[in-house]
């Protein structure tokens, strides 16, 4: 959330202005706000219906997709739309992405996605770099077509890919509609001591014959 409204109300640019030298306030550096717009989520999740919660307060139209729907009481209590992956981004004022990683997500969020989108449309990743493909993003950010790009995961982290790249592309790195935070999704002190004692509860669990909380890849 905090990259979402840092990046529609230009909260980087505000800082800046700011630091150069403010002489009061004066009509300028006016962003988007999230009452009446339209955000599709794309992935639903434990972290997606946690944005999705969240966004409530917003006074905003949520519409989403992910390969299982949700149940329709976990919908209505979230007020979500369920509607295809097209939809989503032809839809929407903000897309925020927290697609896990998968042969079938890496770059979803493509040029002809973001080509389907509203002119002036932002994205947010807070899921896995490569679902985004970063050039295509670089692109659109050029030719004006995307209003704007935040994100705290880079393809540049996702070291099981063999060809992932080495660095975040300089374009997006020195485009002025564009917000990063450094894998910041979990820096907080209670949820990363909770994140040590869960993996160490694991560890017991298998070691006593059971079965982990939060197993991968069982049958």
């Amino acid at each position: 959330m905090g990259l979402a409204i840092g990046l529609l109300r230009k909260v980087r640019e505000g800082d800046a202005l700011v630091r150069q030298g403010y002489h009061g306030w004066r009509p300028q550096l006016y962003g988007t706000g999230l009452a009446g717009a339209t955000v599709g989520l794309l992935g639903m999740g434990q972290l997606g219906q946690a944005i999705a919660r969240r966004l409530a307060g917003f006074d905003a139209r949520l519409t989403y997709h992910d390969t299982r729907r949700l149940d329709a009481d976990t919908e209505r209590s979230l007020a979500l739309s369920y509607v295809d992956p097209s939809v989503v981004a032809e839809s929407s004022d903000l897309l925020i992405t927290s697609l896990p990683l998968s042969p079938a997500t890496r770059h979803v969020i493509n040029a002809a996605l973001i080509g389907r989108m509203r002119p002036g449309a932002c994205i947010v990743n807070v899921g896995r770099g490569s679902v985004v493909d970063e050039d295509a993003v670089a692109d659109a950010l050029d030719t004006g077509h995307l209003g704007g790009y935040a994100a705290d995961v880079f393809a540049m982290e996702d070291w099981m890919l063999p060809d992932h790249p080495a660095a975040i592309p300089g374009r997006l790195l020195r485009h002025p509609r564009t917000l990063f935070t450094p894998h910041l999704g979990s820096a907080v002190d209670d949820v990363r001591r909770e994140m040590s004692l869960a993996a160490a509860r694991q560890v017991r669990q298998v070691l006593a014959g059971e079965r982990p909380d939060h197993a991968v890849n069982q049958p």
